[in-house]
């Protein structure tokens, strides 16, 4: 009978211990607002991502402005987009409707471009400044080891331009660093 409970005991121990280490994976989070056409849109507005002090926001922002030149679309200077974001922002809980309407008529920019990126983490944020809705909200994290800057390039492209999984279920299979 003691060897029974042991078994069982130990049979308890190891599932809990499995469950704890189930979560540890790398996560996605993917919400594409439904009816996003991204190929419409030929003017971006993109503003430096959040870093947490890190400097890569900058550098991260410039490279995606540079990547959708590159694929012929306009995208408004971000020094110029940073001046005219931060005279329309209004209060720190964000923009209102107005407010980006403002912005759109100063700078043209017909989406507007956030984000975040860190070692393990990044997020892609492209809201319309006509009607203020959020297009594309993707959240991702490694668990372990860094995402490389490519990979984090290559999947926001892959939304910016129209190529990504247009359903809130996740990304393409074929994305590389993240799995959904």
């Amino acid at each position: 009978m003691n060897a029974r409970k042991a078994v069982l005991t130990a049979g308890c121990m190891l599932a809990a211990f499995l469950a704890a280490c189930s979560h540890v994976r790398d996560s996605k989070h993917v919400e594409v607002a439904p009816g996003t056409e991204m190929g419409r849109y030929q003017v971006f507005g993109v503003l430096p991502f959040g870093d947490n002090g890190g400097g890569k926001g900058r550098a991260m922002a410039q490279d995606v402005g540079k990547a959708l030149k590159d694929k012929g679309l306009q995208v408004v200077e971000m020094d110029v987009m940073e001046k005219e974001y931060r005279k329309t922002k209004g209060d720190t809980f964000g923009m209102t409707l107005f407010g980006m309407n403002t912005l759109r008529s100063r700078t043209k920019a017909e989406v507007l471009v956030t984000g975040s990126i860190t070692e393990k983490s990044y997020s892609l944020y492209v809201q319309e400044l006509e009607s203020g809705d959020m297009l594309i909200d993707v959240k991702a994290q490694r668990r372990v080891g860094e995402i490389p800057r490519a990979e984090v390039l290559e999947s926001m492209m892959k939304y910016l331009t129209g190529e990504g999984a247009t359903t809130a279920l996740g990304a393409p299979a074929d994305e590389p660093g993240i799995t959904p």
